[in-house]
């Protein structure tokens, strides 16, 4: 019954969007062939409806294409598309938050864009920023991406720890394997030289101290 709905309402969309082109309507289809609601899904005509929305500039549309091409999931994978389209929706995101600063869904939306990096630089300190934000805002999911982000930090330090831990382990052991050479070296050196003395007939040492050779 769930398809049987979904599927006339589809119908009914594209009936719509053709007497009346809109990013809603070209949204709400786009999600529908994405998820397969009504339908087969079908990750061609989800891009499609989601281009015609992102013509109308609908930051959401722009996310789901930057989504779909960034995920490996749908065996589509382009980096460059997918960080134009996550510019695109995080530049129209921030413009609606300025111009509506209780939305906290949509703080909570911007602040993973830093932590993951979509389109831009990774930056934990801002997307922490922007989840205190929605926190502040009575978001209960941005507190749960607080804890998140805090521990992906602390393992991020402990990684760096372990990596700084083994490098100075390599360099140490480096040095003291450097150090065993120039003892060997100079050892044969000085045994070389001791030869060539007694050759000559010089005494076996011409000072007090002994090598190991």
């Amino acid at each position: 019954k769930a398809q049987l709905c979904y599927s006339n309402a589809l119908n009914l969309y594209i009936t719509d969007y053709n007497q009346n082109p809109n990013d809603y309507i070209a949204y709400r289809l786009g999600n529908m062939y994405l998820k397969g609601l009504g339908t087969d899904m079908n990750i061609n005509q989800a891009i499609y409806w989601f281009s015609e929305a992102e013509k109308f500039e609908n930051a959401n549309a722009a996310y789901q294409l930057g989504y779909i091409y960034h995920s490996e999931k749908y065996g589509l994978q382009n980096n460059e598309l997918a960080s134009n389209y996550f510019r695109k929706a995080l530049s129209a995101y921030l413009i609606r938050f300025n111009n509506n600063q209780t939305d906290s869904e949509l703080a909570l939306r911007i602040g993973t864009f830093y932590q993951y990096g979509l389109g831009i630089e990774r930056d934990i300190e801002k997307a922490l920023l922007w989840y205190k934000k929605a926190v502040e805002l009575g978001n209960i999911k941005a507190q749960q991406k607080i804890e998140e982000t805090n521990t992906q930090q602390q393992i991020t330090v402990l990684n760096l720890a372990s990596i700084a831990a083994h490098m100075g382990k390599i360099i140490n052991t480096e040095t003291i394997a450097a150090a065993k050479q120039k003892y060997t070296s100079d050892s044969k050196q000085l045994r070389d030289e001791k030869i060539q003395k007694i050759k000559l007939g010089h005494a076996v040492s011409d000072n007090p101290i002994s090598y190991d050779y």
